[in-house]
């Protein structure tokens, strides 16, 4: 199913929440972990003073000077950022430890944590202060930045390892990972040609890439911090190769996902996809535990740019991978996407998104121990783009994700904690989801109403942990840490359904996206178990639409609302005329004998308009007939001049006035006809002929005839409608013009 939207029952999101803690807009979070207690561990960057705990490492706040230069203006002066390493209490009420990681000018990128509860942070460092320890890898920075690795003791008051790593030049780290033995792990980037590098490691030689004298490197240091090996990873001379994200497995054994551009990547018989061509191809690859030579390595390619963003491991070798892929560039898609995707998977072809321009969508592969078959492949796709940003692996195999998109009808579950899209205005939203072991389907699918995490971790009970750099609208869980009321965030989510009776929100059944409900506006209502067991669809009797289906009413502001359709976790109604007269905020209660539902509240406009799409999405090809009757289509255009008919909703009633639920016997203009507009800035302002109430339907659909004007523009046309003040229909509507 696809839903969102904007009205929420707030009152809901206590349940699948364990806590929401709030760190301000002076931190940014690179990584998050768990440890076997279920605290959660964070490391991250703070650009001012937090709140560090008594007893913690580094207690002061201690920032270099940095100097900021832009051409024509006065050099300014600002704190350098500093790295820092916290745990939270797992409920998330209180921080057991806050500390500074002593180098004040410094960044923390990632953490994990060992079997002791050592967290170990890894970032870049471009001071000289680093604490490094008796007997560390490298002592002294040597470049302008350098990457590090440190390890603190359970309490955070004592680092017992830390070191440089890097050359005389720039160094960056991209991500970290442990293994069972104590292992750590970091990959990142390089442009320094002496970064260390050990002898029979997989690759010694310093790459020239396609964006200069940038390499890839990773590094293995045992549980004592001796470095075990340290190889760049690249293909040959003018390639580009970037490291997103590494796992380990227990046998020592490096995964690593990420992008190569050339198609010189080395690759291994047998493996996958052993070639790619054309766009950035993303690749999974498997260092032996001596890093010395590849165990396999494959491509992930297709004939858009794919890009493997997080990868994770299971007990058994298998591979998972999350990533993205870029459709069109500047215009919409003119080929299909070619990337593997596995019969029964959960979303295995693309539509064609026509109003797409650069469109990005996800994916998740899951590839064997041998990295020689898919197991499953998998889009996750919507009407705009989406990105993954975060993956974990559960004990069951389900992979679970985090990331973001533009999308309003992006895939949720029933029950979800958000099935619709919390924002009030045009922008990305964070989503979490998980999808069956077998990459079948969705367990568990969500808007957040934070921006997109950027790191996630996943316990032993299968509690998600999120965290990002923006809790926007994300509720608030009583009783979580936090000195401010915003800014970034780590959350709990238990990724189950909201008990029965629940209601999600409500969203427009046109757009899916509307701010509030109007007066005839065709609604839908989403939930957990609020409705019918069994799906029904309204019939008309007597000319009415009724307002008891399936043994369910709802009622808006105490009125009675049709009911066009019912299924146990989705209702469809038209909200009455009558709320008209109830002011700024309607209460809709659904009345179910076999349950009691909560009700919900939703502002209450007088208009919200939104066109309908042809195959029920929110955006998309119109719905739009021609004026010979049949449907408008890519390879059944428009005639210029002709007269056209659309169908949209949200628009009040007409003169004279509908009676709420009434079958439409005629036409009757809506009383707002004269203040529409329907155009586009290929074709210009169509002129309406008619507005009104669609004869034959039940009222709150409107019908809108209008006539193309000749146009110096063919095929692709995007559309709109507006209506009074400031109400506007959904952006991505199209049709096809001859």
């Amino acid at each position: 199913m696809m839903a969102s939207g904007r009205v929420e029952a707030a009152s809901a999101y206590s349940f699948p929440l364990k806590f929401t803690a709030l760190f301000g807009s002076e931190v940014q979070i690179g990584g998050i972990a768990v440890d076997a207690d279920g605290n959660v561990l964070l490391a991250g960057t703070a650009s001012a003073a937090l709140p560090v705990t008594a007893g913690a490492f580094q207690t002061d706040y201690k920032p270099a000077t940095c100097v900021s230069q832009f051409p024509q203006s006065p050099p300014q002066t600002f704190p350098c950022p500093v790295a820092f390493a916290a745990k939270l209490s797992h409920d998330g009420t209180s921080l057991l430890y806050l500390t500074y990681l002593a180098a004040s000018q410094s960044t923390g990128s990632a953490i994990a944590v060992d079997q002791q509860g050592d967290a170990w942070v890894a970032g870049g460092v471009s001071s000289t202060d680093l604490p490094v320890t008796l007997g560390a890898f490298q002592t002294q920075l040597k470049g302008q930045q350098n990457a590090f690795l440190l390890e603190l003791n359970p309490t955070g008051s004592r680092v017992l390892f830390a070191t440089y790593l890097g050359g005389n030049s720039y160094d960056r780290v991209a991500s970290l990972a442990r293994d069972s033995s104590g292992n750590a792990y970091i990959v990142g980037s390089t442009t320094s040609p002496d970064f260390p590098v050990t002898g029979g490691a997989f690759q010694t030689g310093f790459g020239q890439s396609q964006n200069g004298g940038t390499s890839s490197f990773a590094a293995k240091f045992n549980a004592t911090g001796r470095l075990l090996y340290s190889t760049f990873f690249q293909g040959e001379s003018g390639s580009g190769t970037n490291l997103n994200s590494i796992a380990a497995d227990a046998g020592g054994n490096l995964y690593l996902a990420g992008a190569h551009r050339g198609g010189s990547l080395p690759t291994t018989p047998g493996a996958f996809q052993t070639s790619a061509n054309g766009p950035d191809a993303a690749f999974v690859s498997k260092l032996d535990a001596t890093g010395s030579k590849l165990v396999y390595s494959t491509y992930l390619a297709a004939n858009y740019p794919t890009s493997g963003n997080r990868i994770a491991v299971d007990g058994q070798g298998n591979a998972y991978v999350a990533g993205s892929i870029s459709l069109g560039s500047g215009s919409a898609p003119a080929v299909r996407s070619t990337f593997p995707t596995t019969p029964g998977a959960f979303q295995t072809n693309l539509p064609d998104f026509e109003a797409a321009g650069n469109l990005a969508v996800g994916f998740v592969t899951k590839l064997n121990a041998e990295g020689a078959t898919l197991i499953y492949s998998t889009y996750v796709y919507a009407s705009a783009d989406v990105g993954l940003s975060g993956l974990a692996v559960d004990a069951s195999g389900a992979a679970v994700l985090a990331g973001g998109t533009y999308a309003l009808d992006f895939p949720t579950t029933a029950g979800a904690l958000r099935q619709c899209d919390p924002r009030t205005t045009w922008g990305s939203t964070g989503i979490a989801l998980k999808l069956a072991p077998d990459g079948s389907r969705l367990l568990y699918s969500t808007y957040l109403g934070a921006d997109a995490p950027n790191a996630i971790a996943i316990d032993g009970a299968g509690e998600v942990y999120l965290a990002g750099n923006s809790a926007a609208t994300l509720s608030v869980v009583p009783g979580s840490f936090g000195w401010t009321g915003s800014g970034t965030f780590v959350t709990g989510l238990d990724p189950a359904p909201l008990p029965a009776g629940s209601v999600s929100c409500v969203a427009n059944a046109a757009s899916r996206n509307a701010t509030a409900i109007a007066p005839g506006e065709i609604v839908d209502i989403f939930g957990s178990s609020i409705g019918p067991t069994n799906a029904v669809s309204a019939t008309a009797s007597d000319g009415q639409i009724g307002a008891l289906l399936g043994g369910v009413q709802v009622l808006v502001n105490g009125v009675a609302a049709p009911l066009l359709s019912a299924g146990p976790n989705q209702i469809r109604a038209v909200i009455p005329f009558e709320s008209a007269n109830s002011g700024g905020t309607a209460t809709i209660q659904i009345l179910n004998g076999a349950a009691t539902i909560q009700p919900i509240t939703a502002p209450l406009a007088a208009m919200s308009p939104a066109l309908f799409t042809a195959d029920g999405s929110a955006t998309g090809q119109l719905l739009m007939i021609n004026e010979d009757g049949s449907l408008n289509s890519k390879s059944n255009p428009a005639r210029q001049g002709s007269t056209v008919t659309v169908y949209a909703t949200g628009l009040n009633n007409t003169v004279p006035t509908l009676a709420t639920g009434v079958i439409a016997p005629g036409a009757a203009p809506l009383a707002v006809q004269s203040q529409l507009q329907i155009g586009s800035a290929g074709f210009g302002q169509g002129e309406i002929i008619y507005a009104g109430a669609a004869p034959g339907f039940v009222a709150g659909l409107t019908q809108i005839n209008f006539r193309l004007p000749a146009s110096i523009f063919h095929g692709f046309a995007p559309v709109y409608l507006t209506g009074p003040g400031a109400s506007v229909s959904q952006t991505g509507m199209y049709f096809f013009l001859q």
